[in-house]
This record gives structure tokens, C-alpha cells and sequence, in this order.
């Protein structure tokens, strides 16, 4: 195949240099000494210092410790060996002590590594979790979205000691926000209400603790003291309607029996008409859906919460009256 001239050159240390992320190597010192004595052909000494290494309990004790303390500290570590052996050996160290162990041994069919894909698409970010594999398999086009994280320390200003989110979508979604906040200057408990604010449901969380911001959090307990909204209402709700360029849309608070959907809009609804015409479009497609759109600004929720608390109750009941209307008509002939 003819390419032609080459266009480009690409230096990888200067590409390294102008990215903003550190390449560190850390030396552990482990007091290993081969047993043997040194062989002629270096191709057998490596091998069997090599068989050494594996077989050596107290480094792999030591590789073991430094990997649980890695996860302990909310990080998602990959341990790669290049001998499938050392892999089985440091899968029995780790099993019993982490959540989620996902292996890659050599060998792996193509069926095996869909099945090890889908399974690590799958572990819940807040869950801890080792991927241990052998080199070769963790390289170009390994995709995990765990790897996809910017670290706090990789974002000039950013305190070091408030983690950004793991999830890509967050990274993509807020990244113009996190910017924004560091160029104007932020402090730490500043950092943290940010993140709060915008951080993603927890998996399995029920009631208020499913709750992305403090407004919603309490107009939704307010709704579960009243009898008549009580029990009615579900925070973060998914929706199957297609959305953003998702399979799903997700609303604020929505009562799936009376069919109303709530959303609390903030300062950032406001600002463009882009942000405009997407809430607008949302509307339509819960409209078309059947649903009963109710849209408040956060604000009022503080500031006219007798109106907001009206018209919630005012809809529920009209909803549920014509829920009930159209089970009593007859069927049509």
C-alpha cells in the first residue's frame, strides 16, 4: 500500500510535556536476591530470575498490601504482570479481599472478553474494584470508563483534596463548570457543595437520598409529610424516552401513577437559548408521552413554597381524577 510522504512527526516526550498530567514511576524496594547463581545465556537468567519474582511470597504480600490500600483510598487500581502464573497467584491474594476482581488471563476467547467487558461496564462506580490482567490485554483500544477519570491533581487550581467524579459523562457534562470555578477562584467547601450539587444518583439509593441538590432534597421530603403527596413521588426518576442523545431521560421528581413530572430549574436554565430550547423540547416529549409537566425555579421553591406545594396538589388531583374517568368509561364499540 502506498501511503505517501510522511505529514507529521509526533514526539512523545514532547507530547508528554504539554499535557498536564505527571508521569510518575515509584520504586518499591522489596530486599528480593535470586537464589541462583547468574547463568551464561541471559535469556535463561531472566526466565528463571523471573520464576523467582513470582514465587517470591513476601513481594507479592507487599504487592497485595499496596493494592487494597489503593482501593481503600476510593481509587480503582490495574495490576499487570506479564506471566499468567503471577496473575492466578495475585487473584488468590485479592480475591477474598475486594469487592470486584476482574481478571484477564491469556488465553481469552472472544466470547470471555465481551462477558469481562460487560461486567466492568457494570460494577457500580462507588463499589471498589482491581482489574488484574497480563500487559498485553490492557493497551490501544482497552476502554474502561474508571481509566476515563481526570484526577483532581491534573486540573491547575482544583483542591487537591476534593475528588472530581469518576463517571465520563460528568467529566464531559461539568467540565465547562469545574473551568469556570477555577478561573474565578474556588476553596475547598466550595468544591464540595459543587460536586454534591451535581454529583449522580448513588445506585440503590431510595427517597431523598437520590436527591442531586439540596433543593430537591427538601421539597421532596416536604411532599412525603403532606397526606396528599405523600408516598407519590420518586427523585431522579428514568423515564424510557429517548433523550440528549440517551436512551433515557431522567426528571426531577415524577408521580409515574398520576403521570406528572416535576422539574426544579436552576440559574443555569436561564442563561442561554440553548439551555431554552432543550428544556422546551423535553417538555414536548413528555407531553407526547402523557405526562403532566410542572416546571418551579429552584428558587421558588424557597421563596414561594405555598404556590409551588398548591400547585403540585392542585395537578395530582386532577390527574388522579382523570386517571380514575378514563377506567370507568366504557370500552368503545
Amino acid at each position: 500500500m502506498q501511503c505517501g510522504p510522511v505529514r507529521h512527526h509526533v514526539d512523545p516526550i514532547r507530547q508528554a510535556a504539554s499535557r498536564r498530567f505527571e508521569h510518575r514511576v515509584i520504586v518499591r524496594p522489596t530486599a528480593f536476591c535470586a537464589a541462583r547463581q547468574a547463568r551464561a545465556d541471559a535469556r535463561l537468567e531472566f526466565r528463571e530470575i523471573h520464576d523467582e519474582l513470582i514465587a517470591d511470597e513476601r513481594r507479592n504480600e507487599l504487592i497485595f498490601k499496596d493494592v487494597i490500600e489503593t482501593v481503600r483510598e476510593g481509587r480503582s487500581p490495574v495490576v499487570l504482570t506479564e506471566r499468567t502464573e503471577h496473575v492466578d497467584r495475585l487473584a488468590a491474594l485479592l480475591a477474598p479481599a475486594v469487592r470486584h476482581l476482574v481478571v484477564l488471563r491469556g488465553g481469552a476467547g472472544r466470547r470471555e472478553l465481551l462477558a469481562i467487558s460487560s461486567r466492568l461496564a457494570s460494577i457500580p462506580i462507588a463499589e471498589e474494584r482491581v482489574l488484574l490482567a497480563t500487559g498485553r490485554y490492557i493497551g490501544e483500544g482497552f476502554d474502561d470508563a474508571r481509566l476515563d477519570n481526570v484526577p483532581a491533581s491534573a486540573v491547575p487550581g482544583w483542591p487537591a483534596d476534593v475528588a472530581l467524579p469518576v463517571d465520563p459523562r460528568w467529566k464531559s457534562d461539568y467540565a465547562a463548570s469545574v473551568q469556570r470555578l477555577v478561573r474565578d477562584g474556588i476553596d475547598a467547601p466550595l468544591a464540595d457543595l459543587f460536586v454534591a450539587a451535581a454529583r449522580a444518583v448513588v445506585p440503590g439509593a431510595e427517597g431523598a437520598d437520590r436527591a442531586r441538590s439540596a433543593t430537591e432534597a427538601f421539597l421532596y421530603r416536604r411532599l412525603e409529610m403532606l397526606p396528599a403527596t405523600a408516598v407519590c413521588f420518586r427523585l431522579n426518576a428514568d423515564l424510557p424516552i429517548p433523550f440528549g442523545g440517551s436512551g433515557r431521560m431522567e426528571v426531577d421528581l415524577l408521580c409515574a401513577d398520576a403521570r406528572i413530572a416535576i422539574e426544579l430549574d436552576g440559574g443555569q436554565h436561564l442563561q442561554s437559548t440553548e439551555a431554552y430550547r432543550r428544556d422546551r423540547h423535553e417538555d414536548a416529549l413528555l407531553q407526547e408521552n402523557g405526562y403532566f409537566v410542572l416546571r418551579f425555579l429552584a428558587e421558588d421553591v424557597g421563596k414561594r413554597l405555598d404556590a409551588v406545594l398548591d400547585t403540585i396538589q392542585r395537578a395530582l388531583v386532577r390527574r388522579t381524577a382523570v386517571q380514575l374517568k378514563h377506567l370507568e368509561l366504557p370500552p368503545r364499540r
